[in-house]
């Protein structure tokens, strides 16, 4: 408890003096309060974008893997063999084109229901995966889903395997038959979000520390000027009680409301551009997928359109995604002005893993 002679200090502040410090902590606590409420949400968004970051990722990559290849593999084909080592350098090459993919890797099942890896992309080969090792730590959602695993899957929450803690997704592999083969897992670690989730609140305490200047400014300002003409009463007071009746208060009417209201709206307007400066650097960890200036689609092997953003959809003239599903019920028949084409381009992939300096003509909505 304060001492008896700070409460005779605090007791003999003068009105002006005691506002001040009561609009001081008043603005600093508001906008701490505030500037915890933002970062509170902007770490619960930012986990949201890594759940959709990492689906984007693992569906677009699905088509990058040789799957036909995959699965020809079998547990005397270990690290070195041709074809191991062919599946594993395009899987490093999808884990290497993301910063935040930890681990990439496939996954398949047996006849008993048992999962087990085919090929990892771990560099070390002391600490890669064995074809037909059994994934003894399968998270519980992948374990429930992955025998009917159609789409592709996030994990809702991290957990725990004997590697580490992750958020993971899944897809499913298709093969040249167009069934399903494989599955294709990736991880992003714990520490990465933490990552994340630090930048954010530096951000935050930077925006804290750079409004704190401005409010304590506000809060000097108002208590100044609410407090003066409080004391100017209170010495007129004063001077009344001590008899001189000619004593008149000149306060024009109004004037401190009128000045906290616009000094609150000034702190509410630089806590609002403050949120929007936070929302702005958020938007950078939006789904890259649907901001691409570039037209980019997704297509199973059956020649389904899976999806497309919206730069795509804009370029073959259709309205939305729901309308371009409509028109286009096979890739190479509808969206192709030369079903050849598309062969060209899955054989392509399945050659190389990629496809690079190939032309095609596609048709618009309006043929």
């Amino acid at each position: 408890m304060p001492s008896k002679p700070a409460l005779t200090r605090l007791h003999n502040l003068s009105i002006g003096h005691y506002l001040t410090i009561v609009f001081l902590l008043l603005a600093v606590s508001i906008t701490a309060l505030t500037t915890f409420a933002l970062y509170r949400a902007a770490s619960r968004q930012v986990i949201a974008d890594v759940r959709t970051r990492l689906g984007d990722i693992v569906s677009l990559s699905a088509p990058l893997v040789d799957v036909d290849l995959l699965t020809t593999l079998t547990d005397s084909e270990q690290s070195g063999s041709p074809t191991y080592d062919r599946v594993q350098k395009g899987l490093q090459a999808i884990r290497d084109a993301s910063s935040d993919i930890a681990f990439v890797y496939t996954l398949r099942a047996h006849d008993d229901g048992s999962i087990h890896f085919i090929v990892d992309a771990e560099d070390d080969p002391e600490l890669e995966l064995t074809v037909d090792q059994p994934y003894t730590d399968v998270s519980p959602v992948l374990e429930r889903r992955f025998a009917d695993l159609s789409d592709t899957l996030v994990e809702d929450n991290f957990y725990t395997d004997q590697w580490g803690t992750w958020l993971s997704g899944y897809t499913p592999l298709y093969g040249s038959d167009g069934r399903r083969k494989a599955i294709l897992g990736m991880d992003i670690s714990v520490a990465t979000l933490a990552a994340y989730k630090r930048h954010i609140l530096f951000l935050a305490l930077g925006i804290f520390g750079l409004s704190l200047p401005l409010i304590c400014g506000a809060g000097l300002w108002l208590g100044r000027r609410i407090g003066a003409p409080l004391e100017t009463m209170q010495q007129g007071a004063e001077r009344i009680a001590a008899g001189d009746l000619d004593m008149r208060l000149a306060i024009p009417a109004g004037r401190e409301v009128a000045g906290l209201a616009v000094s609150m709206n000034d702190m509410a307007a630089h806590l609002k551009a403050s949120h929007e400066e936070l929302d702005g650097m958020l938007k950078k960890y939006r789904n890259i997928f649907e901001n691409a200036s570039e037209g980019m689609y997704q297509t199973g092997m059956d020649g389904t359109l899976l999806t497309a953003n919206r730069a795509m959809i804009a370029t073959l003239g259709y309205d939305s995604f729901e309308d371009m599903t409509t028109g286009i019920r096979h890739i190479g028949e509808d969206m192709y002005e030369n079903p050849e084409e598309r062969q060209a381009v899955i054989a392509a992939l399945q050659e190389t893993g990629k496809v690079q300096g190939m032309q095609v003509r596609m048709k618009r909505k309006d043929g």
